[in-house]
């Protein structure tokens, strides 16, 4: 019967802690102070060091497809690190919404636009 009470003595006092309170995401960067730098959607700027096209595979496809993904242009469950037919229709969605020409690759006006 140890255990047993243990755990009744632990679900007690979880039920009678307060309720943790949102803090929301942090405003400014941990090490240096600088504000966490942001896009109008709330999504984190996006700062790619090259193209990405089709075919393509890295961290770098996978850090778009989750900005991607924040965006609500692609599914969750599809940030894969492969640049395929389902990630070159989101970033045409994506273009489209930000006023740039819909090619489905990721040139400099597409990374430009990702990292404001």
């Amino acid at each position: 019967f140890g255990a047993e009470a243990k755990i009744v003595d632990n679900v007690r006092l979880t039920l009678s802690c307060p309720p943790l309170q949102p803090t929301g995401l942090p405003q400014t960067l941990p090490v240096t102070g600088q504000p966490v730098p942001t896009v109008s959607s709330g999504a984190p700027a996006l700062t790619l060091t090259r193209n990405l096209n089709p075919g393509q595979r890295g961290n770098d496809v996978k850090l778009l497809q989750s900005r991607l993904i924040t965006e609500g242009l692609l599914s969750s469950d599809s940030s894969t690190g492969f640049y395929g037919p389902l990630t070159k229709q989101a970033v045409m969605a994506y273009q489209k919404k930000n006023g740039i020409e819909q090619t489905g690759t990721v040139g400099p006006l597409t990374r430009k636009a990702l990292g404001r």
